[in-house]
């Protein structure tokens, strides 16, 4: 999963979201760790970015009541994982 791009792990996450309500955990936890590495700014930055950028913007521009909990619960984890 290393190779594969950071904007390609937020679409599907997001994918997921839309059409089951929840993330495959392995993915988003691959993209926080990316998000968090400390020893590769650009890897951080496109994570970041994949995560920020596109999964918390799409979701929260949806403004669907069924989603709310899907984005409280997914950046409740994504928040639990920050240093």
């Amino acid at each position: 999963m290393a190779s594969t791009p950071a904007s390609e792990l937020a679409r599907e996450i997001l994918e997921a979201c839309l059409k089951e309500g929840t993330w495959p955990a392995r993915v988003l936890d691959d993209l926080i760790e990316r998000a968090l590495d400390e020893d590769d700014e650009f890897a951080a930055a496109a994570a970041t970015r994949a995560l920020c950028g596109f999964v918390r913007k799409r979701l929260g521009a949806l403004c669907a009541l069924s989603l709310c909990g899907v984005y409280e619960n997914l950046f409740s984890h994504v928040f639990a994982r920050a240093p």
